[in-house]
């Protein structure tokens, strides 16, 4: 068997930045009605993405709720980032779409593909 030492290529935390997306933030049953059973209250939610050299990407929600907040704890995983931090080491991030025509978009490609083709039959809009 032959043990091959890679060069932590791939394992380098590039850039670390704030998102946001549009979806539930909270429930509340009091405002459940025929058209929103659940009561779900829709809002902008923030949430931090580290980015690494091949393109893969890890989302953490830190419970954020406004851009400021969100940009300021980008900086501090950005810091850690710098000093050898890889989102793997932590249990709060989890793995996301990598970024588009990135080497793990080519991976990941016919994956994506199929799943947004999946998603076009089965109705979903993003």
């Amino acid at each position: 068997m032959r043990i091959v030492k890679t060069s932590g290529y791939k394992d380098r935390v590039v850039r670390v930045f704030a998102r946001s997306d549009y979806g539930v933030i909270g429930q509340d049953p009091e405002l459940a009605d025929m058209e929103n059973p659940s009561g779900h209250i829709y809002g902008e939610s923030f949430y931090i993405v580290a980015e690494m050299t091949d393109g893969s990407r890890w989302a953490a929600d830190l419970g954020t709720r406004d851009q400021n907040s969100s940009d300021q704890k980008a900086s501090e995983y950005q810091a850690k980032a710098d000093k050898g931090w890889t989102p793997e080491s932590d249990s709060s991030f989890h793995t996301i779409d990598p970024a588009y025509g990135s080497e793990a978009y080519e991976v990941e490609e016919p994956y994506i593909v199929e799943r947004e083709r999946q998603d076009d039959e089965d109705g979903f809009m993003f």
